[in-house]
């Protein structure tokens, strides 16, 4: 099982691999792990990424799309982005 596939299986388990999930945040840049730190389980609106990390609006939607096409996070309606 690849690394990408046991993260999306950990949503339908209880057991977290902190080891794994680990070596896939390795592969961020700095600023990308900066955002996904802040990010939890629950919706955060963009305005409150923005205020947590300090990273401009238009840098802070580039990274959030990056980790949402590497299947990192989620964006929901409203602009709100969670930990996938």
């Amino acid at each position: 099982m690849s690394e990408v596939e046991a993260l999306r299986n950990l949503q339908s388990t209880d057991t977290l691999d902190l080891g794994l999930i680990e070596k896939d945040i390795s592969s961020l840049s700095e600023n990308q792990r900066e955002v996904f730190s802040v990010l939890t389980t629950a919706p955060l609106h963009i305005d409150e990424i923005i205020r947590l990390t300090g990273i401009e609006s238009s840098n802070l939607l580039s990274i959030l799309l990056t980790l949402e096409l590497n299947d990192f996070v989620a964006q929901l309606p409203g602009k709100h982005f969670q930990i996938k």
